[in-house]
């Protein structure tokens, strides 16, 4: 991958992370970032509700964190079956395998 070619310093966050333990998670993060912890990270929706975003994901943004996402694709297990096995190398390389 890139980042071993490249030897990129890289610190990945997961969604699934950032929902089970949002402190940390983000903790962790502004430390890579070399920035300090403010307590005004936890109320981020408060912050995106006084800019303009325009993405198509705009409402999202100031939605609580949720987990029910996780684990969504198994609906399209049938449909992926013909792919997995060429997905399965990327599938391990970002942690998500069995």
């Amino acid at each position: 991958m890139a980042r071993k070619k490249f030897r990129l310093r890289v610190h990945e966050v997961r969604y699934e992370e950032v929902v089970s333990d949002f402190d940390a998670t983000l903790k962790g993060a502004l430390s890579f970032l070399d920035l300090d912890w403010d307590d005004r990270v936890r109320n981020y929706p408060d912050t995106a509700r006084k800019r303009v975003i325009a993405t198509p994901s705009a409402p999202q943004v100031v939605e609580p964190l949720y987990a029910s996402s996780q684990g969504k694709w198994r609906n399209y297990a049938n449909e992926l079956a013909p792919y997995l096995p060429s997905l399965e190398p990327w599938v391990n390389a970002f942690g998500y395998g069995a």
